[in-house]
């Protein structure tokens, strides 16, 4: 990669960070740089941005380059996503999704309120 090229990819990726900053933001409120659970969240969602950039421009030259067509990437991509849900599926089984995505259902409270306890989630 070339400096000015470098340099502008760096500059994308800080100006990223701003938004990332108010996603974050609206979770935690106010806090210093400190926080180690707005550090967290921040770099999920600084990551999610970006890899949500590198995807889409990797997607646009294997189709411009007649690598894959637009249907085999949508092909692809929907048989992964179909795979990540079955996982999540069976890491999560006191939930069901909603098979429109619209919403989810605890199946299994009892299990549900394990798993917080055994987790520790905040309350």
């Amino acid at each position: 990669m070339s400096s000015l090229l470098a340099d502008m990819y760096q500059t994308l990726g800080q100006r990223l960070r701003q938004y990332a900053r108010l996603a974050v933001g609206r979770v935690t409120g106010s806090c210093t740089h400190e926080n180690g659970a707005y550090n967290t969240l921040l770099a999920i969602e600084e990551g999610r941005l970006v890899q949500r950039a590198e995807l889409t421009a990797v997607s646009r030259i294997l189709v411009g380059k007649g690598v894959c067509s637009l249907e085999e990437l949508q092909k692809a991509m929907t048989e992964e996503m179909s795979e990540l849900l079955t996982l999540l599926a069976r890491e999560w089984p006191e939930i069901e999704v909603e098979p429109m995505g619209r919403s989810f259902t605890i199946t299994d409270v009892q299990a549900l309120a394990a798993r917080s306890k055994r987790e520790g989630w905040p309350p």
